[in-house]
């Protein structure tokens, strides 16, 4: 069925099943006060314009899956929270650069049905929905805005368990290209009183040429590349950390830095990974408890 026009339902009663599946709608639509008193299915239906099925009365589930609403978000506000149980897909069916805070509060509603209804999928793409359309609010904050956006790409709204860990193991890559760079500039001169030859001088140990039986060899010696993994592991990871400043620690700064202490830029660096760190984890665990329904 195709509707070229606007179309209202208000107050209509429908006694069994009503279905409108693949129907268009290409004006406005008005259920409001509508009772449905057996099934209703809008099941692929299209709608084009403002859709409102507001107080309407859903004695039955109301099917919406693979309808799509192409230019606004359907208001269902004033339907009793308690016994209006509605079927929606994900959110691609729903406009993504709506805004305004009519557009919040629909959103707010369904999300807030699909909680009562422990529809705990549903409930986390409204949950995204509300949050990027109050990012476009006129009056939305520039951090609101920007920690929205960083949420959203990091982790899908908390939805994704993988993404954030993508981003953490990045973030691992790029400290140890950064550790593995240090240990580049600071090689340790070898037997031949040369250095700086690139990748060969990643594969040795700042061991002394003169090693003797009076000179015994330290066993902490590293080389670049060992140094650098280790740095990241230990040192940046956010999981495992050197407790003391022993003799392994100093054997790492040692080797990529060419002291037993970290520059100043480089602990500002190691600052920043670990808040960064510490959110990706925590962005892991809540993707995975929300798709695993862990409580």
């Amino acid at each position: 069925v195709i509707f070229n026009k606007d179309a209202w339902f208000g107050s209509a009663c429908f006694q069994n099943l009503v279905t409108f599946e693949k129907a268009n709608f290409f004006k406005r639509v008005g259920f409001s006060k509508t009772h449905f008193n057996g099934a209703s299915s809008f099941f692929i239906s299209k709608f084009c314009d403002v859709v409102t099925f507001e107080n309407a009365i859903f004695e039955n589930v109301g099917h919406f899956e693979e309808a799509k609403f192409e230019t606004n978000t359907p208001s269902f506000r004033g339907c009793k929270i308690d016994s209006t149980r509605l079927e929606f897909s994900d959110d691609s069916y729903f406009p993504k650069s709506e805004k305004g805070e009519y557009t919040v509060k629909n959103i707010s509603f369904l999300k807030r049905l699909a909680d009562e209804h422990g529809q705990t999928d549903q409930a986390l793409n409204f949950n995204a929905m509300e949050l990027r359309a109050k990012a476009l609010l006129p009056n939305a904050g520039f951090w609101f805005r920007l920690f929205t956006s960083a949420y959203e790409r990091v982790s899908d709204f908390g939805r994704s368990f993988t993404k954030p860990l993508k981003w953490y193991g990045g973030m691992l890559l790029i400290i140890f290209l950064l550790a593995l760079g240090n240990a580049g500039v600071n090689s340790p001169i070898d037997c031949k009183n040369e250095n700086l030859r690139i990748l060969s001088d990643l594969w040795r140990d700042d061991t002394p040429c003169n090693t003797s039986k009076d000179k015994p060899d330290d066993k902490t010696r590293l080389n670049g590349y060992r140094a650098a993994a280790e740095y990241t592991i230990y040192r940046a990871a956010g999981i495992l950390d050197f407790s003391d400043n022993g003799k392994a620690t100093d054997a790492v700064s040692r080797r990529l830095f060419g002291q037993s202490f970290e520059p100043g830029w480089m602990r500002f660096v190691g600052l920043v990974k670990a808040i960064a760190s510490t959110a990706l984890l925590f962005l892991a665990a809540l993707g995975l408890r929300n798709k695993y329904r862990i409580k």
